[in-house]
């Protein structure tokens, strides 16, 4: 393995500078329908790139106008957001906290799972997420770990929602959840990113609500969690699809408060990994839409624990496929 490492090493060094386009996609022959093709591929939305921009535009104005009206009827609300202590104040207490939520909230596994929280080493710190959940063997799925960044940069004491997002209701439990189902093995290689990403986002903001703050605190920190991922989005598909250049790029996030250095990082980040962020955005509200859809539809039988019983035994699907589905379980 070290090796063939070394060699893919030497043929990038070699390659470095020979790059011809430092943008988006829709720089390149075709890319621009090969952006529309790896979006739906990556969110599992049958949303046009268009749908998706208008959807954002929205979606921000609502949560600046949420935002705006919150904070002007608690003032307090925004300063306390500002420096936030959690009362569970590591990776451990977060999960047993969340844990002990999820056996309320959510469906039960019957197995027992165990979980070990790893640290990553030093030499992966500066190129690591805060945490990331590393997905079991295929035949051992009672094994899990989360790995967490002990990077400086990193206040591991206000990790509360990442470990949401990464163990429970997040990417552990869904996984433990779907594989005590006993799928078809094929079903284990198909990877639909706006299923498993957005159920993250869906975990993350169920996770404000269970870390015992300030319900306005709470409320504002969620609503600034969408709104941060709404704007990544937008400038995802303003890059890749509308061709936006580094300065437009910075002048879209100036307005939202992105300092010159943020705005690099981030632009640099979206040419990288195109459409990254739209399957935790797009991927969120498709989650959203079939929940609401589900409560219209079935009224006072309408129960949250069993739509998420429903959703999360599907496993990994396109959102098309799952309505479709969801259709045939509200008549039942």
């Amino acid at each position: 393995v070290i090796p063939a490492y070394k060699k893919l090493v030497e043929g990038l060094t070699a390659l470095k500078g020979t790059g011809k386009n430092d943008g988006g996609l829709c720089h390149l022959k075709k890319g621009k329908k090969y952006y529309e093709y790896l979006v739906e591929a990556k969110t599992g939305s049958e949303r046009s790139v268009e749908k998706m921009d208008a959807l954002l535009e929205d979606k921000i104005s609502d949560y600046k106008k949420e935002m705006s009206e919150l904070m002007k009827k608690e003032p307090s609300a925004y300063y306390n957001a500002q420096d936030v202590t959690y009362a569970y104040d590591t990776p451990q207490k977060s999960l047993e906290r969340l844990k002990e939520c999820v056996q309320k909230d959510f469906p039960e596994i019957s197995s027992e799972i165990s979980c070990e929280i790893k640290t990553v080493d030093s030499s992966l710190e500066n190129s690591m997420s805060p945490a990331f959940y590393l997905v079991p063997t295929i035949d051992d799925y009672k094994k899990n770990v989360i790995y967490i960044n002990g990077s400086e940069k990193y206040d591991l004491s206000r990790a509360f929602t990442t470990i949401a997002h990464e163990g429970y209701p997040g990417h552990l439990y869904q996984n433990c959840y779907f594989r005590e189902k006993n799928p078809s093995p094929l079903r284990l290689v198909i990877h639909v990113g706006g299923y498993t990403e957005g159920w993250g986002i869906y975990s993350e903001i169920y996770g404000y609500d269970k870390a015992d703050l300030d319900k306005n605190v709470a409320k504002l920190l969620q609503l600034n969690t969408l709104l941060t991922l709404c704007i990544y989005a937008k400038a995802d598909i303003g890059i890749h699809y509308y061709g936006w250049t580094y300065k437009e790029t910075q002048t879209f996030l100036s307005d939202y408060g992105f300092s010159k250095t943020s705005a690099r990082t981030i632009f640099d980040s979206i040419v990288a990994e195109p459409a990254d962020y739209l399957q935790y955005t797009i991927g969120y509200f498709e989650i959203v839409n079939l929940e609401e859809k589900a409560k219209d539809t079935l009224g006072k039988a309408f129960s949250k624990k069993k739509f998420y019983e429903f959703f999360l035994s599907i496993g990994p699907a396109p959102f098309s496929v799952i309505e479709n589905r969801m259709e045939a379980w509200m008549k039942q």
